[in-house]
């Protein structure tokens, strides 16, 4: 597996392609998110990169911002906001 070396030029990425160092760093921040501020529960970086594709403007927008070839996985997979209907008369 080969791995891009990052910052002073260790890897994030170990040789088992884990990345202890990204998800110790995410999980003590998490637990300090928790305590000092009104979060009720913890959230996934994934759940960062759904919110970003929910919010963006426009589908468009979304599948520009989360780097998709195509804008179908983009509404499927994150575009998850409420359309208004018409109700039936």
């Amino acid at each position: 597996m080969s791995a891009q070396l990052i910052g002073r030029g260790q890897c994030y990425v170990n040789t088992q392609g884990l990345t202890q160092t990204w998800d110790g760093r995410w999980a003590y921040t998490m637990r300090r998110a928790l305590a000092e501020n009104d979060l009720e529960a913890s959230f996934t970086q994934h759940d960062l990169r759904a919110k970003v594709g929910n919010d963006a403007e426009n589908d468009a927008r979304a599948q520009e911002l989360l780097s998709h070839s195509g804008v179908a996985v983009t509404r499927q997979h994150y575009r998850r906001k409420n359309k208004a209907i018409r109700p039936v008369k």
